[in-house]
């Protein structure tokens, strides 16, 4: 009878163990998801972030080139000037949000 108790016990303990195991696998596997996620993500970033690099490169050596040192906003429509706030905005907002994570 002993032996029996034993077996039952060690097969219960082996059931919670299992149960641990896939709860702890299932969470990996969340984990697994949102890395992929943040990593697609900040590639996309550093793309739109090299784009903005070589588009304000331009714009300097444009208005590095403009004899009349005009002012790069000052010929852009509110339109315009809105958004490029929002584009500001919402990059700044991309990063304090990977820097939080």
């Amino acid at each position: 009878m002993p032996d029996l108790s034993k077996y039952d016990l060690l097969l219960s303990e082996l059931s919670a163990i299992e149960t641990q195991l896939t709860i702890l696998i299932d969470k990996y596997n969340d984990n697994a998801d949102r890395n992929k996620e943040l990593e697609d993500e900040v590639n996309l970033l550093k793309k739109e972030n090299f784009s903005l690099g070589q588009k304000l490169n331009r714009f300097e050596t444009q208005s590095i080139s403009t004899p009349d040192s005009e002012d790069m906003f000052d010929s852009a429509t509110k339109a315009e000037k809105e958004d490029l706030k929002k584009k500001i905005q919402n990059v700044i907002t991309k990063i304090d949000r990977h820097l939080s994570s």
